[in-house]
């Protein structure tokens, strides 16, 4: 995978990087921020990754970390052969083009899916705490079902919204995008099933859904885009 090792996150359509470096170091931060880490610290010293990160840590503790992130990554791409994809052919909102619109290609998704994959590995593993590439594959083969067509259901009119009112065009929103993003992400926990929802607990889901979307649409509207996002649910 090529990193854009300038600065900002921002990645246009036609850059051939996967990702940034400012988004790649997120990423490896969620996805060894696991529950052990968490409960009790990111080594003897440290009791969070703040205090962790202050000073260099041993080569030792280095070198386990590398492994660690290397097992994860191998594992994400068995399951998401997509990421192997040339970047420059994923990263397209023009209508028309919606097939080669993938959502793990934007910081956006990248965020997002290095998100649910700690809570995969977190609950999906007997052992979270010594990962191996079987548990890992394993757990988070559900990503692998997941549509991330920017232009399907969920993100579509909550991540990615039209530009003008033909939607002839569109773009990733920057109106509310930590709580769309926070929407999209419970969305997602209740579709691979970390997240076993009440009937109430659906409802609620449902409505803060709709409350984000972009344009406001009618209720048919919503009741045809939810109807796909239950549709998404992995059984």
């Amino acid at each position: 995978m090529r990193v854009k090792t300038t600065k900002g996150k921002n990645l246009r359509s036609a850059d051939s990087y996967f990702t940034s470096l400012e988004s790649l170091y997120e990423m490896n931060i969620r996805l060894l921020s696991s529950k052990a880490r968490a409960h009790s610290g990111w080594d003897a010293e440290a009791s969070d990754f703040n205090a962790f990160k202050r000073l260099r840590p041993s080569d030792e503790i280095m070198d386990a970390l590398y492994d660690e992130l290397t097992l994860y990554w191998d594992a994400l791409l068995d399951v998401l052969p997509d990421l192997r994809s040339s970047p420059s052919d994923m990263r397209s909102h023009a209508t028309g083009d919606e097939l080669r619109d993938h959502v793990l290609f934007w910081p956006i998704g990248q965020e997002l899916m290095a998100d649910v994959a700690r809570d995969l590995l977190n609950y999906r593993q007997t052992e979270p705490a010594t990962p191996t590439n079987e548990s890992a594959r394993g757990a988070l083969s559900a990503l692998g079902r997941i549509d991330w067509n920017f232009h399907n259901t969920p993100w579509r009119h909550l991540l990615l919204i039209p530009d003008d009112e033909g939607m002839n065009n569109w773009r990733i929103r920057s109106e509310e995008r930590k709580a769309a993003q926070l929407v999209a992400r419970r969305i997602l926990n209740w579709q691979v099933g970390l997240d076993e929802l009440a009937d109430n607990e659906v409802s609620k889901l449902r409505s803060d859904w709709e409350l984000m979307l972009l344009p406001a649409m009618s209720d048919a509207q919503h009741e045809e885009l939810w109807s796909s996002i239950e549709e998404g649910i992995l059984r």
